[in-house]
């Protein structure tokens, strides 16, 4: 069996990151990622989840807009909501990408600090700059954006 993802699009909003245990350093971070169809007019959203050191990862480099290339898989889960039981799909993110040009600007302008082990050990940690991108077509304005 087979069940692996690979997205890439636009962040819809900046992440959100919620530490479930400060003692143990466990926490996670969800995303909604716009990706086109083959027909530029259509846009699916996707919901997508990492933990722990790429949840800080994604939370740290990624902001609202931001373009982002993905791999996971897909998983379901439940929850109760006003006393109905609710089921929802995402992406459970087990790498996560760059693309495009970083630029200097925003590095220098982010308001977070750099993760250390993250920049020591990407490949212990999820993500990793070897994803061959010459499939997909880069957006250069704000116009070409679909949200």
């Amino acid at each position: 069996m087979l069940n692996h993802v690979v997205l890439m699009g636009r962040l819809t909003a900046d992440p959100e990151l919620h530490m479930i245990d400060a003692e143990t350093q466990k926490c996670v971070c969800n995303v909604v990622i716009a990706c086109e169809r083959k027909k530029k007019e259509q846009v699916d959203f996707i919901r997508c989840v990492a933990w722990n050191n790429r949840a800080k990862f994604l939370w740290e480099w990624f902001r609202k807009g931001s373009m982002i290339a993905l791999e996971g898989m897909l998983r379901t889960r439940s929850y109760e909501k006003d006393g109905k039981r609710c089921f929802t799909m995402e992406v459970l993110a087990e790498n996560i990408y760059f693309t495009g040009e970083k630029s200097k600007q925003y590095m220098k302008e982010t308001e977070h600090s750099a993760i250390q082990d993250t920049a020591e050990h990407p490949e212990e940690n999820g993500w990793s700059s070897d994803l061959d991108l010459s499939e997909f077509e880069e957006i250069l304005s704000d116009e070409e954006v679909p949200f």
